[in-house]
């Protein structure tokens, strides 16, 4: 099951990042330039467009988080 905390830049709400839920949130992502939306379960919930599940997995050992762009 992935769980992951969604973060949406304010002023530019497409771009989003996802930090998996038991990690620690990286410092960049701070309340003054980022809106925390709350939890998304991949399992049990749609997962927003331009979120690739398998880029994520590989992304977030390396450096903790994913960063993508949603799509209409």
């Amino acid at each position: 099951m992935d769980t992951y905390n969604l973060f949406r830049r304010k002023g530019y709400s497409a771009l989003c990042c996802v930090v998996p839920a038991h990690s620690p949130t990286p410092g960049f992502l701070s309340a003054t330039i980022w809106d925390f939306m709350g939890g998304i379960n991949t399992e049990e919930s749609p997962v927003l467009t331009g979120f690739d599940k398998a880029a994520a997995k590989l992304v977030i050992p390396l450096n903790g988080f994913y960063l993508f762009q949603e799509v209409a």
